[in-house]
């Protein structure tokens, strides 16, 4: 119609970016909100990054077509932008490498006749490791890494003795003992003693040892801002567990007694790396944590009440690995009745 005006043309919408990080252990990208998933899908898979690899988090941005999201927010306005067509070349190529180092890896175990079972690789120490860890974090858990010195490590092993190697080693009383409650592992402990089946605490049989004093100073000085710890903690009660990989030790899905122990626990890990395990009780989500040697794990809040905890046997890292639990009883008792 003559003098009719054309309708403006849509405005068409500016499509949403993504953000894709590097992935710390296998150093592939993926998108921020799937990052998670695929490394503890990695960790699974036993892709254990070298030690001496970088863990840095390598950040760019995805432009797609995502109706509902504001371009603006999505990712910070100095990442560098990837067009659509870029980013399907990139995606398809990627999938190719990965499709042809999958085949790769299938025809080196169809041709590998010898059957020997796959080498423990060890697990990296470094800060960078957690710096660069994107799995969900569980509400009040806490790893505190280095709290203690190589030397002071050192010296608490062989506070504690060989395991190993029975009564013929120079250890701490009492004598390490096989065990089997929440997996297999050898044992000692020290402080109040817990009956579970009577849910009842009586007076120490043997005291925690002056010697374990330098781990409680450590945690009050660390973790004075966690929870139920404080610069006041007193652990009251305390425990080693000692586990060698290749005798097959593990720790089971378990919770620390929730009634008869306080809400925090705090453990120090010695001798080498390890991955806990942390499984939703009420569901099915699943939680890796590293724990380096050296660091301290505490448990308070949900990470303590709502989910189970435990150790895979080829999560344990190098020849043994003994773990420092300590824990304040339900009831109080004085400091001088549980320590020397």
């Amino acid at each position: 119609m003559a003098g009719a005006t054309r309708p403006p043309a849509a405005r068409r919408r500016a499509p949403a970016r993504v953000l894709l990080q590097a992935c710390p252990v296998c150093g592939r990208l993926r998108p921020s909100t799937e990052l998670a998933t695929h490394v503890n899908a990695c960790l699974d898979a036993g892709n254990w990054p070298s030690s001496g690899a970088q863990t840095t988090t390598t950040t760019t941005t995805t432009t797609l077509d995502a109706p509902g999201r504001d371009s603006a927010s999505a990712v910070p306005s100095h990442a560098p932008e990837v067009s659509l067509t870029q980013n399907v070349n990139v995606n398809k190529k990627r999938a190719r490498e990965e499709k042809e180092k999958d085949k790769e890896e299938e025809e080196e175990v169809d041709n590998d006749d010898s059957h020997e079972p796959a080498k423990r690789v060890a697990a990296p120490t470094t800060s960078s490791f957690l710096a660069a860890w994107n799995a969900p974090r569980l509400a009040g858990h806490f790893v505190l890494e280095n709290v203690i010195t190589e030397a002071t490590e050192l010296e608490l092993l062989r506070f504690l003795g060989d395991p190993t190697k029975g009564s013929s080693s120079k250890q701490c009383e009492p004598m390490w003992r096989l065990r089997h409650f929440n997996g297999t592992a050898y044992g000692k402990s020290w402080g109040i003693q817990t009956n579970l089946a009577g849910r009842t605490q009586s007076p120490p049989s043997v005291r925690i040892p002056s010697a374990l004093r330098c781990v409680v100073d450590a945690v009050r000085e660390r973790a004075s801002h966690v929870p139920h710890i404080g610069s006041t903690w007193e652990p009251t009660e305390a425990n080693a567990i000692a586990y060698v990989p290749r005798l097959g030790h593990s720790l089971e899905p378990h919770a620390d007694d929730r009634n008869l122990s306080g809400p925090a626990i705090a453990t120090l890990s010695l001798g080498a790396d390890a991955i806990m395990t942390f499984t939703e009780e009420k569901g099915t989500r699943r939680v890796r944590v590293p724990l380096p040697r050296r660091s301290i794990a505490i448990q308070t809040g949900p990470s303590r009440y709502a989910w189970l905890h435990s150790i895979q046997n080829g999560d344990l890292q190098g020849e043994l690995r003994v773990s420092l639990t300590f824990r304040r009883g339900k009831f109080e008792m004085e400091r001088r009745d549980c320590w020397e």
